[in-house]
């Protein structure tokens, strides 16, 4: 996917999780009991998923632009060990 994308999956995963965080603390549930709540704990593993997904992307576009600059003659970091 896209960088742009997953940014802006990330952006609403993170508000959503806000937003029931919040609606959570407003009914008096303590922060070390927000794991308890279902709603939550899916909440929170859409915002991991994303988020891990946007390294995966990153680390991607790291090896292409190594590639790139090896196909160009050009140096890299990273390439000596």
């Amino acid at each position: 996917m896209k960088r742009q994308a997953l940014e802006k999956q990330l952006e609403t995963a993170k508000s959503k999780l806000e937003a029931r965080t919040s609606t959570l603390k407003g009914g008096g549930v303590a922060d070390d009991a927000l794991c308890c709540d279902p709603v939550w704990r899916t909440l929170d593993a859409d915002r991991r998923q994303v988020a891990s997904r946007l390294v995966a992307v990153g680390k991607l576009e790291k090896r292409e632009a190594d590639a790139l600059a090896r196909k160009e003659g050009g140096d890299s970091s990273g390439e000596e060990e």
